[in-house]
């Protein structure tokens, strides 16, 4: 069997792939921000040690609170901008892309490159609600989106053909 769509990756597109990895590492980033937040009120708690030894665990709250709102205002209000550059700077993202996809490789052909891909070097895929993502190397994707398919029915059979043929390199999102 052999599937053959192509289409053009929007921005909407690029953002939600990338809202993806962003959404992965969150957890990291807030574990980090609580650390630094917790190490500064230590260091105010030390600093006022002279007035003797007592620690209130409500003096480190006011910092946590302020940690999580700059980052998450930074969030909304930074990275769609730096997505919307990103976008733009990288042509090749919003070239039409032709994929030919069947059971031992995936081939993509656009404007600035023709790429194949044997089953063996595929690096992982994972697969979402409306988008196939297509991974060669750790940080080389193409993503796939269910638009690119004649209707959703064309697109859950290319998910089941992925789920059957490359069932080792699918990862879970």
């Amino acid at each position: 069997m052999e599937y053959k769509i192509s289409g053009k990756i929007t921005f909407d597109d690029f953002l939600h792939f990338n809202k993806y990895y962003l959404n992965k590492y969150i957890l990291m980033r807030m574990v980090i921000i609580i650390f630094t937040m917790i190490i500064i009120s230590f260091s105010f708690w030390i600093y006022n040690f002279k007035d003797g030894f007592s620690f209130n665990s409500q003096d480190i709250l006011p910092y946590i609170a302020f940690a999580f709102i700059i980052y998450s205002v930074i969030r909304i209000v930074f990275s769609k901008k730096r997505y919307r550059k990103l976008y733009d700077t990288n042509k090749s993202i919003e070239e039409e892309c032709h994929y030919i996809i069947n059971e031992n490789s995936i081939i993509i052909n656009s404007e600035s490159s023709n790429s194949t891909i044997n089953k063996k070097n595929v690096y992982k895929i994972i697969i979402d609600k409306n988008y196939i993502y297509i991974f060669w190397a750790a940080n080389i994707y193409k993503i796939i989106n269910n638009s690119f398919c004649e209707n959703d029915e064309e697109y859950n059979n290319l998910v089941l053909f992925f789920r059957e043929n490359y069932k080792e390199k699918i990862k879970l999102k």
